[in-house]
């Protein structure tokens, strides 16, 4: 997979990361997604406006991250990094909180992939590449 194709795949999920978590949290702040406040018993939240908040952040850095990888910006990649993590802890977060659902799942897989295509890219000029191995026929 070359460095080009792995930076598109890094915006991408990025984007699709921040489109989806903007519009999840707003869709909870003004309450087209209906989730009972009961699912919230125990936790250190009344409502769904923190989490919801959070989430909206989460997504706007994602797509800020997107940005600035497309620029080629240097901080493009610890940005999306950082996003990788923020979405994991955020899923775990909410999995203790609520219960295990599979889009929590999903979205802890996607900052994974996200927070490890973006510490790859940025290590890829300091692995070292092996020789290319001669076969012992061809030495004369």
């Amino acid at each position: 997979m070359n460095r080009g194709f792995r930076r598109t795949v890094l915006l991408d999920l990025n984007m699709f990361l921040g489109c989806t978590a903007v519009a999840g949290g707003v869709a909870l702040i003004v309450g087209w997604i209906k989730i009972p406040l009961s699912s919230l018993a125990g936790s250190p939240f009344t409502d769904f406006t923190v989490p919801a908040v959070l989430l909206t952040l989460i997504g706007g850095s994602a797509m800020l991250a997107a940005e600035l990888v497309h620029l080629r910006k240097g901080i493009g990649l610890p940005v999306s990094a950082v996003v990788g993590g923020a979405i994991i802890v955020f899923e775990i977060v909410e999995w203790s909180v609520i219960g295990f659902a599979w889009l929590q799942a999903a979205y802890m897989a996607i900052g994974l992939l996200i927070g490890s295509l973006a510490v790859w890219i940025r290590l890829a000029p300091f692995r070292v590449r092996a020789p290319r191995r001669v076969p012992r026929h061809a030495v004369h």
